[in-house]
């Protein structure tokens, strides 16, 4: 279809929502308004007609069942269906909203409802009209900007839109039709420099996967990194805190997927220690009580602790911090240590003397060094992640979690399926697009395997496993579509869990290990 054509139909179906008015009568409230040219050409084009009583009530929001008819009846006429959502049955705008699904412009909330009264805000818009006029867009990780940029560049974007959550007006919706059809918008457009802070009230991507029981609790990611301190020259794609990704992009991310809270790893270079230490607190101070600080103190090249640094630290930072780790015992500068050497001992003491959760990933070979540290510290709550890597984890993690009431087992990246080589797919791609596709291809298989994988080990052992992520080595993983994919596959995940046991897997078991700090 020409997108001239497309344009039109748009413009047609803009006036289903209003209620008859006198051909060629003025509106009574719009003379003076900012879009009056805007409002007065769609009333010329017969796109609007107004209400009974003369208005046009411009600044009065569109919900969402009222912009989705818009859409769908300029994209695609004849809409059917119904049912598609709890509550969407066989209302007026039943059709619209199913064929807007099906389709793919629409999805629902994490209740699995539609809410087809809420109102839609810019950035909702923005993709969806994008999307269906075929405007061409430019890439970009975050997932709303390709549409809103692209709404800038054709002078579409209403001077009065100052925040991306803003809901959109019918003034607003009208200048942009007008922009759409060669007008011009003759106020300037605001620059928007809040971007970031409007984040938390986007809206909720669609499922992409509906024919799955879902678990819809609250959720506690037990493994995420946060953004570094610095550029890490051998690893550029690594974001870095406040230049990359926003101390409030974190916090959206968490309430965005229900995420009650956070095990956060901070890696803490010894030049920048202070400074580093000084934001760890600035956050605690901005959100208390969301993110559950993990000390890393890294010395490169090195070792993965330093009792007596970590020692200081601790002691000047009292109930900063919950953890420390993660200590990556496989990187390529570590290999010669071992969890029982005479250092890690010393520092076990240190995290026995400040109640600290210690988080560790393993290599193989470890399993006697680790057997040890579980027997010789009991108090120490010990976390561990990535041990089915090793050809012997089958029998040593269940030997562990039976024996050891401190052992831990984090269930994470590798919960989102594994390439070829049997590393993670999260860590295998640097480009958020090619882990997307590769990730919707094996979803259902992978979320088979890890079922007939996983399943049995968390029910022997409820209270010692625990739900994460991994995710924050690249930029591309903070990204909303990425949050939206793997909080919907979490959630199948422990759909198919024993019910008794979803909580403790999803967020108890972490929230518990916090309590008894």
């Amino acid at each position: 279809m020409r997108r001239d054509a497309m344009y039109a139909i748009v413009l047609v179906g803009f006036g289903f929502f209003l209620m008859s008015q006198r051909t060629g009568a003025a509106f009574s409230d719009t003379e003076t308004h900012l879009y009056k040219d805007a409002i007065h050409y769609v009333q010329d084009q017969g796109i609007v007609r107004g209400y009974s009583d003369g208005t046009y009530r411009p600044d009065q929001a569109i919900n969402r069942a009222e912009f989705v008819k818009i859409i769908v009846e300029s994209a695609f006429p004849g809409a059917t269906g119904a049912h598609c959502f709890p509550d969407v049955r066989d209302e007026w705008f039943a059709p619209f909203v199913c064929t807007a699904k099906d389709k793919g412009f629409v999805g629902g909330y994490p209740d699995g409802t539609f809410k087809p009264d809420k109102r839609v805000n810019f950035a909702e818009a923005a993709k969806i009209i994008v999307t269906s006029f075929t405007l061409p867009t430019t890439p970009d990780p975050v997932w709303y900007k390709p549409f809103t940029n692209a709404l800038r560049e054709h002078g579409a974007t209403p001077p009065s839109i100052a925040q991306l959550d803003q809901e959109l007006s019918r003034g607003e919706m009208a200048a942009i039709i007008f922009a759409l059809k060669g007008g011009k918008i003759s106020a300037p457009v605001v620059e928007n420099n809040n971007e970031e802070e409007a984040l938390c009230d986007l809206p909720p991507l669609q499922r992409q996967f509906e024919n799955t029981p879902y678990y819809t609790g609250p959720l506690f990611d037990d493994h995420y990194h946060m953004p570094t301190f610095f550029k890490v020259p051998d690893h550029p794609e690594a974001p870095v805190i406040d230049k990359d990704i926003s101390r409030r992009d974190v916090v959206c991310l968490f309430d965005k997927e229900r995420i009650k809270g956070a095990f956060a790893f901070y890696s803490i270079p010894v030049n920048l220690k202070d400074s580093s230490l000084e934001i760890i607190r600035e956050i605690e101070q901005q959100y208390p009580g969301v993110i559950s600080h993990f000390l890393e103190y890294v010395v490169f090249p090195g070792y993965p602790v330093d009792p007596e640094q970590i020692e200081e630290i601790l002691d000047a930072n009292t109930g900063l911090f919950k953890g420390y780790g993660e200590i990556s015992l496989y990187l390529p500068h570590y290999r010669v240590v071992e969890p029982n050497d005479s250092a890690m001992k010393e520092f076990y003491k240190t995290a026995d003397k400040h109640n600290l959760i210690v988080m560790m990933h393993p290599v193989e070979g470890q399993q006697q060094a680790i057997e040890e540290i579980l027997r010789d510290y009991p108090n120490v709550q010990f976390l561990f992640h990535a041990a089915e890597w090793l050809s012997s984890a089958n029998m040593f993690l269940d030997t562990f979690l039976e024996k050891y009431p401190n052992a831990h087992y984090s269930v994470d990246t590798t919960l989102f399926g594994m390439n070829s080589s049997g590393r993670p797919l999260l860590d295998t791609f640097s480009d958020k697009q090619a882990f997307v596709t590769q990730f919707k291809q094996k979803w259902q298989s992978t979320l088979k395997e890890r079922v007939t994988y996983w399943k049995s080990k968390i029910e022997k052992h409820p209270d010692q496993f625990l739900w994460g992520t991994d995710r924050g080595s690249y930029r591309w993983t903070h990204d909303q579509d990425i949050e939206a994919l793997l909080e919907e596959y979490s959630r199948a995940f422990i759909g198919k869990l024993a019910p008794a046991v979803q909580e403790k897997f999803a967020y108890k078991n972490a929230e518990r290990l916090l309590q008894e700090r």
